[in-house]
């Protein structure tokens, strides 16, 4: 998909758009069978509703560009009982970008399936969602970094950095010692883990 973007919009605006409910007054069978559980074999599509949820939204990112994530459930619903028969969960994710020629913000919408280059989609999301892309996930728990607590006095092994270890000198603010004695800021995402020097 290309991006769409809205003239005069804004951020906000946009989020609410891209986050807003909505419904369809049929559901696909396929769809049914494929999410559902104990569907009579005579269903008809006219006999339920499908509602699309975004059940859990945040936006991450600067002034003039970023990126939605959300989360979408998607549920067929009976019209005469209003119960749920069939439903599914899944991550999107919308590059945001302001556009000056248009005045406006745009939106590129992808999922997870996709595979997007962009990893800053909070932890919590794969928790509560199916997987459908392991190898995305794998790159958001690497942005992330490593989440086991720590101790000071703790050696670390570092990533992405030219310092390859340094020893927890505080934990809040968490920081580092390196081998040189310099003390540093650390952030999560560059942790490997607990450092290792003996191990064969």
């Amino acid at each position: 998909m290309g991006w769409t973007f809205i003239t005069n919009s804004t951020r906000k605006w946009l989020i609410e758009d891209r986050t807003k409910s909505w419904t369809r007054d049929f559901v696909n069978i396929e769809w049914i069978k494929r999410y559902g559980h104990d569907i009579p074999e005579n269903i008809s599509q006219e006999d339920y509703r499908f509602e699309a949820v975004c059940i859990k939204h945040c936006y991450r990112g600067a002034a003039w560009k970023g990126t939605l994530w959300t989360i979408w459930e998607h549920r067929a619903v009976n019209k005469l009982t209003g119960d749920i028969v069939a439903f599914s969960r899944w991550i999107g994710c919308d590059m945001f970008q302001y556009d000056k020629k248009d005045n406006g913000w745009g939106y590129k919408d992808m999922d997870e399936s996709c595979g997007p280059c962009i990893y800053n989609c909070p932890l919590s999301y794969l928790d509560m969602t199916p997987p459908e892309n392991e190898e995305w996930r794998i790159g958001v728990r690497d942005y992330h970094g490593y989440r086991g607590k720590l101790k000071v006095g703790e050696r670390l092994e570092l990533k992405r950095t030219p310092v390859p270890w340094v020893t927890v000198a505080s934990v809040k603010p968490l920081k580092g010692r390196g081998p040189d004695g310099t003390i540093y800021r650390l952030q999560r995402k560059f942790i490997a883990g607990i450092y290792e020097s003996d191990k064969v």
